[in-house]
């Protein structure tokens, strides 16, 4: 998540789990809420992230310009 100057930080280290196995939860408006762990659903909340990134911290040039490196690479390793 980020701070309100946008700084990044980690939440939600309960909720990671192998690949297959039932999913255990995840932050309302962040997630799909999977009934299994997948690659996809990691995937689809990083792209809730930097869509967030995109919007929120704008006038920073900087991040946004990773963000859309960052979306780039993604799209390309799901093609």
């Amino acid at each position: 998540m980020l701070d309100d100057d946008c700084n990044p930080f980690i939440i939600d280290f309960n909720c990671c789990t192998a690949i297959g196995t039932p999913a255990k939860g995840g932050t309302p408006g962040w997630t799909s809420w999977p009934e299994l762990a997948s690659v996809e659903n990691d995937l689809n909340a990083l792209s809730l992230v930097a869509q967030f990134i995109r919007e929120e911290c704008r006038e920073d040039t900087t991040t946004t310009g990773l963000v859309e490196d960052e979306d780039s690479k993604l799209l390309a390793n799901d093609a």
